[in-house]
């Protein structure tokens, strides 16, 4: 898992995009299977997969943090949202937050688990959209291309 070091903030030591710099998709593959699901991707505000690319719902994320803690950003035009919600619960919707709505995050990038900060809440994908949850059949794991 990324954590806090003497030396690298949190957002230095993840993999992301070329210096760092721009948002850029984030491809979603199943835990259980390795199959590649698609694309973090926007529907309303929630956070959904599609399988093209070059679909303008594809989702384009970057690491950010608040004090010690990490947090997903996608970029919008008239202000970022944040990975979400706030208070996630098991089958919650993740969702892209504004303002305060956002959750702290662990990401370990060996296996693309996201989850919810000192929780079990991880990414998983229910055929439409993408929740929060514990551990199943239907987690993802998550990079940048």
């Amino acid at each position: 898992m990324a954590t806090t070091s003497d030396s690298k903030t949190l957002v230095e030591e993840l993999p992301t995009t070329t210096g760092n710099t721009a948002a850029a998709p984030m491809q979603c593959t199943s835990l259980v299977t390795g199959k590649v699901l698609g694309y973090l991707s926007t529907y309303n505000a929630n956070l959904s997969i599609v399988d093209d690319i070059k679909s303008k719902e594809v989702a384009q994320v970057y690491w950010t943090q608040y004090g010690t803690h990490l947090c997903l950003a996608k970029d919008t035009s008239a202000g970022d949202r944040w990975l979400g919600p706030r208070v996630p619960a098991e089958e919650t919707t993740a969702e892209w937050g504004l303002g305060k709505n956002y959750c702290y995050l662990e990401y370990d990038s060996n296996t693309g688990v996201l989850n919810v900060e000192k929780t079990a809440l991880m990414l998983y994908w229910d055929g439409s959209y993408v929740r929060w949850g514990a551990k199943n059949e239907n987690s993802i794991g998550v990079k940048f291309l």
